[in-house]
């Protein structure tokens, strides 16, 4: 998708704003960021209805964050696709899941 949507964490947003959105603009990937623990439960909540919506099938979500950084399992017990801890973990984690072969 030649798309790049930002949304900051201090805007209240909907899920259903955010899987919207990737309907939209046919995303194939959203990045998230939790600072405190209590918005990984969000972050779980986009996953879920991202899984949820046949349209959203290829989409990739990719997850970092302090809330992440003290559990590096976390992303994988959410649902994520992955974990980074920096721009340059997703450059190569984003070539990696968008590999073709």
């Amino acid at each position: 998708s030649p798309y790049t949507l930002s949304l900051h964490d201090a805007l209240p947003i909907s899920i259903y704003s955010i899987v919207e959105t990737l309907e939209c603009y046919s995303c194939n990937l959203l990045v998230m960021s939790a600072t405190m623990q209590y918005n990984v439960a969000t972050i779980e909540n986009v996953i879920n209805m991202i899984k949820s919506k046949t349209k959203l099938k290829n989409v990739k979500v990719v997850v970092g964050g302090d809330a992440f950084n003290k559990n590096p399992n976390l992303w994988h017990e959410i649902g994520a696709n992955g974990f980074v801890r920096n721009f340059q973990e997703l450059v190569l984690l984003t070539n990696q899941l968008f590999k073709t072969t």
